[in-house]
């Protein structure tokens, strides 16, 4: 969480970006007294709005009575400490005869290495944004996925690309991160015309079984961006769902300001 400077006054602040769910960093263990004390800080009289997405793992604390929800969302997840056959065993049936299919078909799972792999699956995921629309949600620059490529060189047990391979052509990926025991799946995408072939469904297999095999506790398939096509395909893992809620702040003089502008304006079209 940024806190705004000295310099920074009437700063707009939020927690991460994307959507996405976190908490304080720290070299250590921390208490909760900090993390009130780090709370205060970013809602000072120089912050005139603050956003904040709640970790379902890690509950906020007194923090709240400050904040306003401004609305709910879920993630999906699973965990992973039965190992992965009691994971597996958790699967749709549909969903692992996907999987059965597509390893039939030669889908094949492995993880990016080359730069230039990671330029394919830019491609691919260029080719789902193509798919999706009026309903995509958001849409990133190559420079990430290059600057991803680099943060894996630096830390490999922290962020991973995998790539679906048919016939040795990238056709899906799936990137993601782990910590502290916990593997997030951020982002991926497939390309349309190797549905039938069911790459997704063979990568994430191969995915939750090599978080099992290195000890991780849960496989967090994140917020689906209101997508519901995206959030039944989680489910069919046999994931639990979590509440993720999104918590405002507004300073006072930012919210009086608003109303002001308001009232100039209805009185305007009158």
């Amino acid at each position: 969480l940024e806190i705004p400077s000295r310099t920074q006054l009437f700063a707009v602040r939020q927690s991460t970006f994307a959507g996405c769910y976190g908490g304080p960093i720290a070299d250590g263990a921390i208490d909760e007294s900090i993390v009130r004390n780090l709370c205060h800080l970013a809602i000072s009289r120089r912050t005139k709005q603050l956003k904040l997405l709640s970790n379902p793992f890690a509950p906020m604390s007194d923090f709240r009575g400050e904040l306003v929800c401004e609305g709910h969302d879920s993630t999906e997840c699973l965990s992973l400490e039965q190992g992965y056959e009691a994971v597996a065993a958790q699967f749709s049936s549909s969903h692992r005869r996907n999987i059965r299919k597509g390893q039939r078909m030669g889908a094949e799972v492995r993880e990016a290495k080359a730069l230039d792999e990671y330029q394919i699956y830019y491609r691919v995921y260029q080719d789902s944004l193509r798919r999706w629309g009026d309903t995509t949600s958001s849409s990133y620059p190559w420079r990430l996925f290059e600057n991803g490529w680099q943060l894996a060189q630096r830390y490999p047990d922290c962020l991973k690309l995998w790539i679906a391979e048919v016939d040795e052509r990238i056709v899906a990926g799936a990137w993601v991160f782990y910590w502290n025991r916990h593997a997030v799946y951020w982002h991926g995408a497939a390309l349309e015309e190797f549905f039938s072939h069911k790459p997704a469904n063979v990568l994430h297999d191969a995915i939750i079984k090599d978080a099992c095999d290195r000890s991780f506790c849960i496989y967090d398939f994140n917020p689906s961006g209101g997508h519901e096509g995206v959030a039944q395909f989680k489910r069919k893992h046999g994931t639990e769902q979590r509440t993720v809620t999104l918590w405002e702040y507004r300073s006072s003089l930012f919210s009086f300001g608003q109303s002001l502008k308001s009232l100039f304006r209805s009185n305007a079209r009158k």
